[in-house]
């Protein structure tokens, strides 16, 4: 609720600046509520965990790291110098340990997997948010770019993420946040990521919906029910995400997306959901699906990360 509400300050005080006249909230009541909501977050800051295995920066920072990095940039300007400073003082100690993980080559960051993408995205929140403050943001960065390259071969040619069904909507999720940060920031793309192949891996991961509503549970997944973020179908559109040209999709696989889709996950916090989302008219997407030969028993088999399935029919 947090994040989501600072997305609407951050709207609105963008509006009062620019005098567009149509704003929501009148600047007064903006004001007012801003002094309330720092005064509330403010007053449980002590209540936040910073980290969770005994190295002061881990996958359990990122809640954290998020929420505060993105506090500082919005209402750093109405904050008081020792506001700021409590703020500041937790993320420069975790900073510092990120810093010492990467001198040892800590399995923290070095594994490659999903902790690496986790550790990466953590770390450029802070350092963006920080960068004209501190001298350390631009190592960060690059360390937090740069260790990207470890968790590229995770995603292969024909589509399986080697992790299995449940995290690769967690990494993908975190690939995708940091190629905005980074883009909107720097003016390039990851070069780590083969996008291509993301592609595949959002054909993949709908692939994995059987009969009975639940995904496949190979490798480090479980057989959970439905989709719960929007990341099979985004996944989809990699390639026009990054600057390349329109994606068209099969209509069908889309339909079987939805179909499957839970509880609007990933379309409930506006900071993380994709424009692509909003350039399609996804009702006439589904709609020319037509007949989908869902009910027919078929075999799939993804043989570079020797995944196969024998479906009897399409869930829903």
């Amino acid at each position: 609720i947090g994040l989501i509400t600072m997305h609407m300050l951050r709207r609105e005080l963008a509006c009062h600046r620019a005098a567009a006249g149509d704003c929501q909230f009148e600047i007064d009541d903006l004001d007012a509520f801003i002094d309330d909501f720092i005064d509330l977050e403010l007053s449980r800051f002590g209540l936040w965990v910073w980290h969770g295995y005994g190295e002061g920066f881990d996958i359990n920072s990122a809640a954290a790291f998020i929420f505060w990095t993105t506090f500082v940039d919005v209402l750093s300007d109405r904050l008081t110098d020792e506001q700021l400073a409590m703020v500041s003082l937790p993320m420069s100690v975790g900073i510092d340990n990120y810093l010492r993980l990467y001198r040892e080559r800590h399995w923290h960051i070095f594994n490659g997997n999903n902790w690496t993408n986790t550790l990466s995205r953590t770390a450029l929140h802070w350092a963006l948010t920080y960068w004209h403050e501190d001298e350390r943001a631009a190592r960060v960065a690059d360390i937090a770019i740069k260790t990207m390259w470890l968790h590229r071969d995770f995603y292969l040619s024909d589509g399986v993420y080697v992790e299995g069904t449940n995290y690769v909507s967690f990494n993908s999720t975190n690939l995708q946040i940091i190629d905005r940060m980074v883009w909107t920031t720097f003016g390039v793309h990851l070069e780590s990521v083969r996008w291509p192949y993301l592609e595949k891996t959002g054909e993949w991961l709908i692939e994995q919906m059987l009969p009975d509503g639940r995904k496949v549970d190979f490798a480090d997944a479980w057989p959970k029910g439905g989709f719960g973020s929007i990341e099979p179908l985004t996944l989809m559109f990699a390639t026009e995400m990054v600057g390349g040209d329109p994606v068209e999709i099969d209509p069908c696989l889309a339909r079987r997306f939805f179909i499957n889709y839970v509880f609007e996950g990933g379309l409930e916090n506006p900071w993380y959901v994709p424009s692509i989302m909003a350039t399609r008219d996804w009702h006439a997407v589904v709609a020319a699906c037509g007949e989908d030969a869902g009910a027919a028993p078929e075999v799939k088999i993804w043989p570079e990360g020797g995944y196969g399935l024998v479906r009897s029919r399409q869930a829903g």
